[in-house]
């Protein structure tokens, strides 16, 4: 029973430091560059929350806006995803090659989530679709 005591305190303790970790912040809070990519793509949306988290030894940011949009950067302000929901991704953000693949190879569908990592980078249609493409943005495969 003690053993189960100190068990559940210890996951309670850890949660709680976990959860410490995202903070909510200001718009001043992000490195500019993201400060830039909001002002530029989302000018005219309400911003819903800010948030930001330590990863290791850097802060990654969150924005929420009022219409559901979801964007994430890195501690660089380097974009690493934007989720529309419903709504078309912003012309611009998506990599032009490979916009223009999705209007080839589906011209009744359109991106509402982009996202770019080291090694390669993702849309989802919106038909729940995903296609991946390098970091070069030749395509890769498609992932149900």
């Amino acid at each position: 029973m003690k053993k189960m005591m100190i068990i559940m305190a210890s996951v309670l303790l850890s949660m709680n430091a976990c959860a410490d970790r995202v903070q909510v912040g200001s718009f001043t809070n992000l490195p500019q560059a993201a400060q830039t990519f909001v002002e530029t793509y989302f000018a005219k949306a309400d911003i819903a929350v800010i948030l930001y988290e330590r990863e290791g030894l850097h802060d990654e940011y969150a924005v929420r806006l009022n219409d559901g949009t979801y964007i994430e950067f890195d501690y660089q302000g380097n974009l690493e995803k934007v989720d529309c929901k419903t709504k078309a991704v912003p012309s611009g953000i998506v990599p032009a090659s490979i916009a223009e693949y999705v209007e080839t190879h589906h011209p009744t569908m359109f991106i509402v989530e982009y996202s770019i990592d080291r090694r390669k980078q993702s849309v989802e249609l919106n038909t729940e679709m995903e296609i991946e493409f390098d970091k070069a943005g030749n395509f890769l495969r498609y992932d149900w």
